[in-house]
Parts: structure tokens; C-alpha cells; sequence
């Protein structure tokens, strides 16, 4: 049987395509599992909530005050610390039509940024930020103040 080459390239067009096409919104580390009604226990005597779909416990509410990178890091000293990108992440709920972007056990939340323990790459005076206002990251420099939730 005699092959047409055409069909050959017909064929590695057709598969370039799909795999070049969109796929939409993707997340840096990926998606975190969606919320189910168990992902969440809250320990409502301590005020600290259990993620069981990453093992991490996290501070419910969250301080007031707003801190620069290394005050951060203080605050979150001892059996907390300060989360990384990929940690504080799992907690964006995207799916949520209204900020804070953030699952309801959380309480208090504000819709700002968060800073993380992961500084910019290269860099010694900016690290990530993760906004609960619309889900996005941005690079803040470690001078400045944000919010803080610390996690274990």
C-alpha cells in the first residue's frame, strides 16, 4: 500500500493544533483540589483550621495589622511560620464569584495581598504576595507592609 505524504503532514498539523490550543486560566502550581464540605476542620477552641487535602494547618483568623517581610516572618515564629507561594495558593478558592477569594472558614479575610516566605527568584528584597481579592500573585518589595496568615 502506497502512502500519500500529504497525509502524513495533514496528520502532524491536526496534533500541532490541539495540542497548541487554549486550555484556559492555569495556575503556576496547578489547582488545588476543589473545596468538599470535609476539606476543612476548624478547631474553633485553638482557632486554627486543618486542610485535609494538603495536611497543613493554618491560623483561622488573621492579625489586623499589616507587617513588612522580615516582621512577618517574626510573627509567624515558634510552632508557625510563614507559608511559601505554593502553600498559600492552595488556600485561593477561585471558584468563588465575590472576594475574598478565600473558603468561608477563614474568617475575617480580607481581600488583599498576603505575603509569602518565597522570595523572587534571584532577588534578596522582593518576594510573592498572594492577593485573596482576585487570586493573583505580585512580587512586593520585603520594605513594604501586608497581611499576614501564618500556617504549620
Amino acid at each position: 500500500m502506497k502512502r500519500n505524504p500529504g497525509s502524513n503532514v495533514a496528520r502532524i498539523v491536526a496534533v500541532a493544533l490541539a495540542l497548541a490550543a487554549p486550555v484556559g486560566w492555569v495556575s503556576a502550581i496547578g489547582a488545588a483540589p476543589k473545596c468538599y464540605s470535609s476539606r476543612y476542620q476548624v478547631n474553633s477552641s485553638t482557632g486554627e483550621v486543618h486542610d485535609a487535602a494538603t495536611g497543613l494547618t493554618w491560623q483561622q483568623s488573621v492579625d489586623p495589622m499589616s507587617y513588612t517581610w522580615d516582621a512577618a516572618k517574626m510573627h509567624c515564629s515558634g510552632t508557625w511560620r510563614l507559608p511559601s507561594l505554593t502553600e498559600l495558593q492552595t488556600i485561593v478558592d477561585d471558584t468563588k464569584k465575590t472576594p475574598p477569594l478565600v473558603d468561608n472558614v477563614f474568617t475575617g479575610t480580607p481581600s488583599t495581598v498576603f505575603w509569602t516566605s518565597s522570595l523572587i527568584a534571584g532577588s534578596s528584597i522582593s518576594a510573592w504576595l498572594v492577593d485573596f481579592g482576585n487570586g493573583a500573585l505580585y512580587s512586593g518589595g520585603v520594605t513594604g507592609t501586608s497581611r499576614v496568615r501564618c500556617v504549620r
